[in-house]
């Protein structure tokens, strides 16, 4: 029994549940929140816009090129062509939540001037949802800043492009 005069509140949970319940924003064991599969999704599944400011590469390196070490490296960027960039930090999208790892179960397929992601393959029920960042630095930023975290057999311990982490 609720005491006189006291409200009812409801606790925000640590969880939440978007696009119609097929997935949920979380805290993941690899980093930081990631999304999570309410349902199981099909492979070859399209489960999200990578909803951004679309913002020229010239503009991405003005508001996130310069390394301050009092700043954390945390950007929600994403390739769309040659001359412009995605950039998810101002959208309330879930898209920008996904984890890298190097043999992830989703991919980022360009559609026109749009970002979507799909399956790669069958996505279990409470199974993080996964994109290899195949990060592109310049060569002189120190490699051990892309460390991966994301522990799976073939892991090539970064989160840069196979390239690029050749290269290192």
């Amino acid at each position: 029994m609720m005491a006189e005069g006291r409200k009812r509140v409801k606790a925000k949970s640590a969880a939440t549940r978007v696009q119609g319940s097929r997935i949920e924003l979380r805290q993941s064991p690899i980093h930081g929140r990631g999304v999570f599969a309410l349902k199981r999704l099909e492979s070859g599944s399209r489960v999200a816009e990578y909803k951004g400011e679309r913002i020229t590469h010239r503009e991405a390196d003005r508001r996130y090129g310069i390394t301050d070490d009092s700043k954390p490296d945390h950007t929600f960027l994403m390739t769309l062509d040659r001359r412009y960039v995605i950039d998810a930090t101002p959208s309330r999208g879930w898209a920008k939540w996904i984890n890298h790892a190097c043999e992830p179960n989703c991919e980022a397929l360009i559609y026109g001037d749009r970002i979507y992601i799909h399956t790669k393959r069958d996505i279990r029920r409470g199974e993080e949802l996964f994109i290899d960042y195949g990060l592109n630095v310049d060569s002189d930023d120190d490699p051990a800043r892309y460390q991966c975290r994301c522990g799976q057999p073939g892991c090539r311990g970064t989160m840069l492009g196979l390239t690029a982490g050749a290269a290192a």
